[in-house]
Parts: structure tokens; sequence; C-alpha cells
């Protein structure tokens, strides 16, 4: 009998593995996403020993992805639009994760993070092949595709952000400074994603200028990180750095995108007002 969701707690290593081993039992009947919730962090073992399970079960991916959080979920019969949506959350999801791991100094994290990401890969070449397959809906999909890159570049430059943090953190002003830039650009990335999910009109002048703004915060940033003492410390704030300017890069392309597109339909308003 098919089950829409079924959660977990896991308190021990022990259960862990009892876990992992139902996991194809579930799948084969019929549960459609398992929440699993650790009391002991997941190490990178254990999620390989995940992945070899879910290896053998076509559809079912890991949708989400911390030390402590982890949801499986079958996305086999999930629509382009509902694809689309999973790659959203996941990027958002793992941005987020970046920032608490990048706040709270937590390494364990961090490696966690750089893990999941691939999940944003999975999902797009899920996409990617339905649009191959939805011959009716191309125009529309083709429309999303270049959202879907955006968001697939936004994931891999959040991985590399995670293994800057990982590597070696640091503290002080330098770090708050550096924290509340990544939530400037998490607030525009959403921003972006936000009003082209909602057809909002208007919202591209006011993205570009906060775009404009955070490059000007970053290049400061930048200058100031070259007093870190601690070179690798020095080297991860950089890094950080070098990453949400390329996010930020990837916003900038998706607001022209969406200024294109708003142009596109107030002319064909006009034409049909003409003809009309």
């Amino acid at each position: 009998m098919e089950c829409e969701e079924i959660k977990v707690t896991v308190r021990s290593r022990e259960e862990l593995e009892r876990v992992v081993h139902s996991i194809e039992l579930l799948y084969i009947e019929g549960v459609r996403s398992i929440r699993i919730e650790l009391e002991e962090p997941l190490t990178s073992a254990d999620l390989e020993r995940i992945n070899d399970v879910l290896r053998r079960l076509p559809g079912f991916d890991i949708s989400f992805c911390t030390p402590r959080n982890i949801v499986l979920q079958d996305v086999m019969d999930a629509s382009p639009e509902d694809v689309f949506e999973l790659i959203y959350d996941a990027t958002r999801s793992l941005f987020d994760k970046v920032l608490e791991a990048a706040e709270n100094e937590d390494a364990l994290m961090a490696e966690a993070i750089e893990d999941a990401h691939d999940n944003v890969h999975r999902y797009a070449q899920r996409f990617r092949r339905q649009f191959s397959q939805n011959p009716k809906k191309a125009k529309t999909l083709f429309e999303k595709a270049s959202y879907v890159t955006f968001l697939e570049e936004a994931a891999d430059y959040l991985a590399h952000t995670a293994h800057a943090v990982a590597r070696r953190w640091f503290s002080g002003e330098v770090k708050t400074e550096v924290v509340k830039v990544m939530k400037m650009v998490k607030d525009i990335f959403e921003s972006t994603m936000e009003a082209y999910r909602r057809r909002e009109r208007g919202k591209t002048d006011s993205i570009l200028r906060a775009e404009g703004l955070i490059r000007k915060e970053v290049k400061r940033l930048m200058e100031r990180v070259i007093n870190v003492p601690d070179g690798v410390a020095k080297l991860s704030a950089e890094e950080t750095l070098m990453h949400m300017n390329e996010i930020l890069r990837g916003v900038h392309q998706a607001a022209i995108g969406l200024l294109k597109h708003e142009e596109w339909r107030t002319r064909v308003f006009w034409i049909r007002r003409v003809k009309h």
C-alpha cells in the first residue's frame, strides 16, 4: 500500500544500519518519501552506504541532506515543473546550510554540503531528460532550462564555499562581514528566483541595483581580508567572496533574462491591442 512519507528518528549508529537496510523494503512497499532524523551526525561513510542502496532503486534520490537530517524522495513520476521546484528547493537549502556552517564554524556540516550538492545535478539532468520527452511543453521548459543552469551553477559555487568553510574558517569582525554578504547574496538570489516563479513584473531594476551594491561590498571585503593573518583562513575568505561574486554574476544574467521577458510581454500586449 502506497504511503506518502515515513519519518524515522535514529538515536544510534546501530539504528542507522537497520534503517539503511530497510530503505529498499520501504521503497518496494510504495513509500514516496523517507525522512531520517539523526541524533549522531551523518558521516561520509554513512552517506555512501545510503547511496549504494539508492543506486538499486530507480527514481529514489536524496532530496535534502545535512549531518542530522536526510530526506529520500521518489521523483520518478514528478513533472518537469515539480523537478524544477526540487532543484530550486535543494539549492536554496544548500544556501541555508552553507550559511549555518559558516556562522557556526561547523566543518562537519560543510563537508556534508559538499556531498549533498550532487543532488542538484541529478535533478537537473532529470529535468533535461524530461525536456526532451515533452515536445509540447518545449517553449515553457526551454525558458526554465536557463534557470536550471543558473541553479546548478549556484549549487557548485555553494559547494566550493562549503569546502572553504570545511578547510579552515575564520572568526572576528571579518567573519561577521563575510557572513553578512553571504546573506545578502542569498536574499537577492531568492528574490530573483521568486520574481521568475511568480512572474512578478517591475522587480528587475531593483534586483540589478541591489546586485551592483552587493558587488561593491564584496570588492571592499576582498581588500579587507588581505589583512587576515592566518594564510589558510585568508584563502578561505577570499574564495568565499569569489564564489559569492560568481553567484551574483548568475543573478545578473537571470535578471537580464527577466527584463527581456518583460519587454517581450509588453510588445505582445501592444501588438494585440493595436490589432483589436
